[in-house]
């Protein structure tokens, strides 16, 4: 999997495991809801790590929290 891919999933996992919509998060995360909503919807769309900041103030985990998940485990080399 790809590095962007998990992101992708991890946010969403949380978006669903929290029950917050990808507008609390981003109303909670000060950032605006276009931000999140082209990376989450958008193909080749790449997360910035101060989005990924945000997202995780918004849900209320530190970045450390964020990847501590499977999906991470096993990261494809993208330089291919």
């Amino acid at each position: 999997m790809k590095l962007n891919e998990a992101i992708k999933l991890r946010m969403l996992e949380l978006l669903k495991e929290n029950k917050l919509s990808v507008n609390k998060v981003c109303e909670k995360g000060l950032m605006t809801t276009s931000t999140l909503s082209t990376f989450l919807n958008t193909k080749d769309v790449y997360c910035s790590t101060k989005t990924l900041a945000k997202f995780c103030q918004g849900i209320g985990i530190g970045v450390k929290d964020f990847f501590n998940s499977s999906y991470f485990d096993k990261i494809d080399d993208e330089t291919e």
